[in-house]
């Protein structure tokens, strides 16, 4: 063909506790703007210490009645003046040294276990009769690069690069939306992405045709 467009995405990386894939859309949520608003008053639990964590944390106060942050290391990972925010906030605990072992519940969460990893102390938390509550997990995100791997160039964390065409490092190669590096993954911006490669790869088959005489 005379060019392509990758356009796979990303998804959220698992923590990989028990009950984690199970209930996933049931409690278990990796997006604080798409499901905050379906734990109004209730409490919320968000696993993660980078910047994502810290300011999706801030955000979900605006629905939660109180929310817990587990970070697995001894701090935050991100600037002080995002983690002070989140630490400094009267409706978030930030308990550190911590992982989710366990989440378990019917139709829903009613049921969370986590452990401190230095004193072992193990903590279990269980919705009051008629409650549920959410677990929110940043824990990253995984591109779907692996077409592409060793053909074109890929910042540290696998997403691919672009220019301002949305033309990759390999010529007749575009990518579009959450797979490309950006600082704003959104529908509104992946759309915006597809359009503009759509169109640049538009002339660029044009030109093609007219190059190689290969018209389909």
């Amino acid at each position: 063909c005379l060019g392509v467009l990758l356009a796979t995405g990303a998804q959220p990386k698992m923590a990989g506790f028990r009950g984690e894939e199970e209930f996933r859309g049931r409690g278990v949520s990796y997006c604080a703007t798409c499901d905050g608003a379906f734990f109004r008053n209730k409490d919320v639990f968000v696993i993660g210490g980078g910047f994502t964590a810290a300011e999706e944390s801030v955000f979900l106060t605006k629905f939660a009645r109180h929310v817990t942050i587990l970070i697995r290391k001894n701090d935050f990972a991100c600037p002080a003046s995002v983690a002070d925010k989140a630490r400094n906030h009267e409706k978030i605990m930030v308990l550190t040294n911590t992982e989710v072992e366990e989440v378990s519940g019917d139709t829903a969460l009613r049921y969370l276990r986590y452990r401190n990893t230095q004193t072992g102390q193990v903590t279990k938390h269980h919705a009051a009769d008629g409650e549920t509550f959410g677990v929110f997990v940043f824990a990253g995100y995984e591109p779907a690069t692996e077409l592409v791997r060793g053909l074109a160039e890929l910042n540290d964390q696998g997403y691919i690069l672009t220019d301002r065409s949305q033309k990759t490092t390999v010529d007749g190669l575009y990518a579009a939306g959450d797979v490309c590096v950006k600082p704003l993954r959104q529908v509104v911006t992946a759309v915006g992405d597809g359009a503009l490669a759509a169109t640049e790869l538009e002339r660029l088959c044009a030109a093609m045709q007219k190059k190689t005489g290969i018209y389909p």
